[in-house]
């Protein structure tokens, strides 16, 4: 048997971490990992996403249905000419903070960790245990 199965969660990541520090290549210092810097562009994105997505749920409450025929679904934007330029800029700047999020997120799958604290924070922050911002149905124009 594993003798991983026995630690709790948090042990058992801290010894596969050293495990697999000591396969890191050419480890370097902390500062340097590119791993570290793409967590805190995707925490600044993700956060980018959310007031985007709060500012288009704020908006989707105050036009009337008429000035917002518009909508983003599936990274693409629906303009239409009639709309409340409001609505319209607020789909826009939400399409564009999801594509940017995301595409932070799959060039973290590219990327290597080059240190013990780079491997440890990709791991805790891809953790389903990450606090996550609760679901509020009818916020947004994305649901259909």
């Amino acid at each position: 048997m594993n003798s991983l199965v026995a630690l709790p969660i948090t042990g058992a990541m801290q010894v596969a971490s050293s495990s697999i520090a000591s396969a890191l290549p050419n480890a370097v210092e902390s500062d340097n990992d590119p791993m570290l810097a793409l967590i805190g562009r995707h925490k600044a994105a993700h956060a980018e996403f959310i007031e985007a997505m709060d500012h288009l749920g704020d908006l989707e409450e105050t036009i009337p249905d008429e000035l917002k025929k518009g909508e983003t679904f599936c990274f693409e934007v629906t303009i239409v000419e009639s709309d409340d330029p409001r609505w319209t800029a607020a789909n826009l700047r939400y399409n564009d903070t999801i594509i940017k999020a995301d595409s932070i997120a799959v060039e973290m799958l590219s990327v290597m960790p080059t240190s013990l604290a780079g491997l440890q924070a990709i791991m805790g922050y891809g953790s389903p245990a990450r606090p996550r911002r609760p679901y509020v149905a009818g916020r947004g124009s994305n649901q259909r």
